[in-house]
Protein backbone atom coordinates (compact mmCIF):
# COMPACT_ATOMS: atom_id res chain seq x y z
CA UNK A 1 0.00 0.00 0.00
CA UNK A 2 1.07 3.31 -1.35
CA UNK A 3 0.79 6.06 1.01
CA UNK A 4 0.89 9.72 0.01
CA UNK A 5 0.95 11.91 3.23
CA UNK A 6 2.63 15.59 3.27
CA UNK A 7 6.20 15.63 3.71
CA UNK A 8 7.12 16.17 7.43
CA UNK A 9 9.19 19.21 8.32
CA UNK A 10 11.98 17.13 10.04
CA UNK A 11 14.12 19.05 12.92
CA UNK A 12 17.99 17.83 12.91
CA UNK A 13 19.86 17.03 16.28
CA UNK A 14 23.96 16.19 15.47
CA UNK A 15 27.51 17.54 16.26
CA UNK A 16 30.05 15.35 15.24
CA UNK A 17 30.89 13.23 12.02
CA UNK A 18 28.95 10.36 13.37
CA UNK A 19 26.05 12.65 12.60
CA UNK A 20 26.98 13.96 9.34
CA UNK A 21 25.61 10.52 7.25
CA UNK A 22 22.29 10.52 9.21
CA UNK A 23 21.75 14.28 7.94
CA UNK A 24 22.71 13.58 4.80
CA UNK A 25 19.97 11.19 4.22
CA UNK A 26 17.26 13.48 5.25
CA UNK A 27 18.51 15.78 3.01
CA UNK A 28 18.44 13.54 0.16
CA UNK A 29 14.34 12.34 1.01
CA UNK A 30 11.07 13.93 0.10
CA UNK A 31 10.90 15.73 3.68
CA UNK A 32 11.83 19.08 4.45
CA UNK A 33 14.51 19.86 7.46
CA UNK A 34 13.91 23.30 8.63
CA UNK A 35 16.79 23.51 10.98
CA UNK A 36 19.66 21.75 12.26
CA UNK A 37 20.22 22.02 16.56
CA UNK A 38 24.56 21.45 17.04
CA UNK A 39 26.81 22.03 19.87
CA UNK A 40 28.29 25.36 20.36
CA UNK A 41 31.31 25.59 18.32
CA UNK A 42 34.45 24.64 20.61
CA UNK A 43 38.16 24.88 20.08
CA UNK A 44 39.04 21.52 18.26
CA UNK A 45 42.31 19.61 16.89
CA UNK A 46 45.85 20.13 17.67
CA UNK A 47 45.61 23.69 17.88
CA UNK A 48 42.66 24.27 19.61
CA UNK A 49 41.01 26.61 17.02
CA UNK A 50 37.16 27.39 17.33
CA UNK A 51 35.68 25.79 14.22
CA UNK A 52 32.34 24.51 13.29
CA UNK A 53 31.31 21.06 14.17
CA UNK A 54 30.56 18.69 10.96
CA UNK A 55 26.86 19.02 11.17
CA UNK A 56 26.96 22.74 11.18
CA UNK A 57 29.73 22.64 8.40
CA UNK A 58 26.75 20.60 6.46
CA UNK A 59 23.95 22.67 7.36
CA UNK A 60 25.67 25.62 6.51
CA UNK A 61 26.41 24.34 2.58
CA UNK A 62 22.87 23.55 2.23
CA UNK A 63 21.35 27.03 3.87
CA UNK A 64 19.92 25.53 6.42
CA UNK A 65 19.32 27.09 9.71
CA UNK A 66 21.32 26.55 12.71
CA UNK A 67 20.85 26.92 16.71
CA UNK A 68 23.43 26.12 18.90
CA UNK A 69 22.51 26.97 22.25
CA UNK A 70 24.69 26.89 25.39
CA UNK A 71 21.16 25.98 27.35
CA UNK A 72 18.61 23.77 25.82
CA UNK A 73 15.99 25.28 28.40
CA UNK A 74 16.90 29.05 27.27
CA UNK A 75 13.45 30.76 26.21
CA UNK A 76 14.86 32.29 22.99
CA UNK A 77 16.42 28.97 22.03
CA UNK A 78 12.82 27.23 22.97
CA UNK A 79 10.74 30.06 20.80
CA UNK A 80 13.25 29.78 18.22
CA UNK A 81 12.77 25.75 17.95
CA UNK A 82 8.95 26.36 18.12
CA UNK A 83 9.01 28.95 14.71
CA UNK A 84 10.28 25.72 13.04
CA UNK A 85 7.08 23.92 13.76
CA UNK A 86 8.77 20.57 13.20
CA UNK A 87 6.67 17.31 12.96
CA UNK A 88 9.78 15.16 13.59
CA UNK A 89 12.78 15.60 15.61
CA UNK A 90 16.20 13.16 14.42
CA UNK A 91 18.92 13.26 16.88
CA UNK A 92 22.07 11.39 15.83
CA UNK A 93 25.06 12.14 18.21
CA UNK A 94 23.72 15.44 19.19
CA UNK A 95 25.71 15.34 22.94
CA UNK A 96 23.67 16.50 25.29
CA UNK A 97 20.31 14.76 27.29
CA UNK A 98 17.47 16.54 25.67
CA UNK A 99 14.61 18.10 27.85
CA UNK A 100 11.11 17.62 28.24
CA UNK A 101 10.42 20.89 26.11
CA UNK A 102 12.65 20.26 23.43
CA UNK A 103 10.84 16.02 23.59
CA UNK A 104 7.71 17.39 23.74
CA UNK A 105 7.80 19.74 20.77
CA UNK A 106 7.82 17.97 17.47
CA UNK A 107 4.58 16.94 16.76
CA UNK A 108 5.31 13.15 16.14
CA UNK A 109 7.84 13.12 18.52
CA UNK A 110 11.80 12.26 17.93
CA UNK A 111 13.97 9.87 16.51
CA UNK A 112 17.38 8.92 18.08
CA UNK A 113 19.77 6.99 16.11
CA UNK A 114 22.87 5.19 18.30
CA UNK A 115 25.77 3.34 16.92
CA UNK A 116 25.46 0.95 19.39
CA UNK A 117 22.96 -1.90 20.98
CA UNK A 118 20.69 0.14 23.13
CA UNK A 119 19.72 -0.36 25.82
CA UNK A 120 21.37 -3.87 25.94
CA UNK A 121 24.76 -1.57 25.98
CA UNK A 122 24.79 1.46 28.11
CA UNK A 123 27.14 3.28 30.17
CA UNK A 124 30.59 4.32 29.13
CA UNK A 125 31.59 2.39 26.32
CA UNK A 126 28.35 1.22 24.15
CA UNK A 127 29.31 0.97 21.17
CA UNK A 128 32.61 -0.90 22.08
CA UNK A 129 31.65 -3.41 24.62
CA UNK A 130 29.99 -5.64 21.81
CA UNK A 131 32.52 -6.27 20.41
CA UNK A 132 34.58 -7.07 23.51
CA UNK A 133 32.31 -9.29 24.59
CA UNK A 134 32.27 -11.25 21.57
CA UNK A 135 28.04 -10.49 20.23
CA UNK A 136 26.95 -12.07 17.13
CA UNK A 137 25.73 -8.41 15.98
CA UNK A 138 28.67 -6.43 16.20
CA UNK A 139 27.90 -3.67 13.30
CA UNK A 140 24.47 -3.03 14.33
CA UNK A 141 22.97 0.37 15.73
CA UNK A 142 19.66 1.28 17.72
CA UNK A 143 17.04 4.02 17.36
CA UNK A 144 14.71 5.40 19.88
CA UNK A 145 11.13 6.67 19.25
CA UNK A 146 10.41 9.42 21.49
CA UNK A 147 6.92 10.62 21.19
CA UNK A 148 5.92 13.49 23.44
CA UNK A 149 4.95 13.58 27.16
CA UNK A 150 6.26 9.18 27.04
CA UNK A 151 9.21 6.76 27.99
CA UNK A 152 11.11 5.75 25.06
CA UNK A 153 10.09 2.97 22.44
CA UNK A 154 13.98 1.21 21.50
CA UNK A 155 14.41 -0.89 18.50
CA UNK A 156 17.60 -2.88 17.99
CA UNK A 157 18.29 -2.58 14.23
Amino acid sequence: MVVFAAPLRVAFFGTPDFAVPTLQALLRTRHSVVGVVTQPDRPRGRGQRVTDSPVKQVAATRGLPVLQPERLKDEAFLASMRAWQADLGVVAAYGKILPAAVLDMPRLGLLNVHASLLPRYRGAAPVHRPSSRATPKPASASCAWFRPSTQAESSPR
